[in-house]
Parts: structure tokens; C-alpha cells; sequence
């Protein structure tokens, strides 16, 4: 009795236990819609019991909808009889209407979480599947996704460099030309004495001027491009194995023991 005592102060809500919460693998079916095996919708999860001792979760704990039930009941399903499915977000059970039936619960029945409850449940869980034995088979599956990184960088920049060009241009420029005539009628008579004739010599002077000119423009842009790109990863998957008397293994409707011993009959 002890031992039953210690057991039951095991089970708590999840909801109760303010330092737990479900693993980061593993979806929360809190608020999910549960199922029967029918594919009728039968109620809606509420909490989760947890074994504090072994940090399982050992029952889903649901509010009833079905029609057939009183408006409100609770039922606490095993955790063996349900199969999770988190993209549609719904809780699948095996359990028939009758047995659910068997599994509910109101009032303070299902706030207190007796020792003698939990054995109910237990033992009609039993009858429920009597010489049935479950083994669940498991494989890991491959989830792709993307995220956005930075994969490098463009960096389009202007700097100035000086380059040296040359530009034939025309100019003008005056000369001075110096001719000597002879004289051959003169008519007085000459003096000697010194002069000078002075000329301005004029010409175009080159002038540079230089000033910025806008050539062209420089457009940077960017485009989404997609590739498909070939992901390979390692996943585990669970293989039954079947060892011992194979002869006592029913795998095609008869064993081998079974279909040897109608061959020698008559």
C-alpha cells in the first residue's frame, strides 16, 4: 500500500508543474482536436499526466465533446492508445466509443488522480486489448528547410585617376618678313641719321580648360535566382526483427507448422 501511495504522488498535470514542459523534439498536443478510430471528432486535449518519476507522459487528459457523452465529461486516455499527428494537428486513438466510455471521468473523480483509479484505468486498458502485445516501430525523417545567410558581398565604388592625353590643335601666329627693295628714284637728297620701326607680333595662345562631364550611370541591382540544390543526410529507421520458433509465426494467414501438418494429412 506504500508503494501504491508513493506511485500516486508520481502523476501530476503538466499544467501543475510549473518547471516542465514537452522536449523540443516532441509536439505539445495541448488544445489539439482528438479522434477516434472512426474518424469522428470525440473531444479536445486538455493537460498532460505526467510520471514525475520516470518524466513520461503517461495521459492525455481530454474534455469529451462527443454527442454521446454527458456535456464536459474528462477521460484520460493512455499514452499507448493515441498516435500524434502534428501537421493537421490532431490526436488519433484506437479507442472504439465503447471503451472511451470506460475511460471517463468528472468532478473531483478526475482532480484527485486516485492510486485506485489509475489501477481501474489500468486493468480496463488490459481488457481492452487482452493478448495483444504493441511494439511501436520509429524511423527519423527528413526535414529540409532554407534560411537566408549572407553568402559574400559586391561593393561597386568610384575613384579618380589621372591620365595624360594629347590633342593637336590649331592656332594662329603672326611672322615678320624683311625685304630689301633698291631704290632707283630717289628724288633728294639723303640724310644720315638712325631709326627704327618697331612691329607688334601677334598670335593665338592655346588656353585649356577643364571641367567635369557626366558620361554614363551605373546601375546596381539585385535578382532572385533559384537552384535546386541536392541535400544528402543519414536517417535512422527501425527494423523489426523476429527471432526464436519462426514456425509459430503467423505471417501469411498459417504457419509453417500449421501448413506442414495439412500436407500429411490422408
Amino acid at each position: 500500500m506504500q508503494n501504491e501511495e508513493q506511485r500516486g504522488e508520481q502523476y501530476a498535470r503538466m499544467s501543475a508543474l510549473g518547471d516542465y514542459r514537452v522536449s523540443d523534439e516532441d509536439p505539445d498536443p495541448r488544445g489539439w482536436s482528438v479522434v477516434g478510430r472512426d474518424g469522428a471528432t470525440i473531444g479536445r486535449v486538455e493537460d498532460l499526466i505526467v510520471d514525475t518519476a520516470a518524466m513520461k507522459v503517461r495521459y492525455l487528459e481530454i474534455t469529451v465533446t462527443d454527442a454521446a457523452s454527458s456535456g464536459g465529461s474528462r477521460a484520460r486516455i493512455p499514452a499507448s492508445r493515441v498516435d500524434l499527428e502534428p501537421e493537421q494537428r490532431i490526436v488519433v486513438t484506437d479507442l472504439s466509443r465503447t471503451e472511451l466510455s470506460a475511460f471517463l471521468s468528472t468532478g473531483a473523480q478526475a482532480a484527485t488522480d486516485t492510486s485506485e483509479q489509475r489501477r481501474d484505468t489500468a486493468d480496463l486498458e488490459d481488457r481492452a486489448g487482452t493478448d495483444v502485445e504493441r511494439l511501436t516501430r520509429a524511423e527519423e525523417e527528413l526535414r529540409i528547410g532554407t534560411r537566408e545567410v549572407q553568402a559574400g558581398e559586391v561593393v561597386v565604388g568610384k575613384h579618380v585617376e589621372t591620365e595624360r592625353v594629347s590633342t593637336p590643335v590649331q592656332r594662329r601666329v603672326e611672322l615678320v618678313r624683311v625685304e630689301r627693295r633698291p631704290v632707283t628714284d630717289a628724288t633728294g637728297p639723303a640724310e644720315l641719321r638712325e631709326g627704327e620701326i618697331r612691329v607688334p607680333i601677334m598670335e593665338e595662345e592655346v588656353v585649356v580648360e577643364k571641367r567635369p562631364v557626366v558620361k554614363e550611370e551605373i546601375v546596381v541591382t539585385r535578382e532572385v535566382a533559384t537552384e535546386t540544390e541536392q541535400v544528402e543526410a543519414d536517417v535512422r529507421r527501425e527494423r523489426i526483427d523476429i527471432s526464436g520458433d519462426e514456425d509459430l509465426v503467423d505471417r501469411e494467414g498459417a504457419s509453417r507448422r500449421q501448413r506442414a501438418g495439412g500436407g500429411n494429412r490422408g
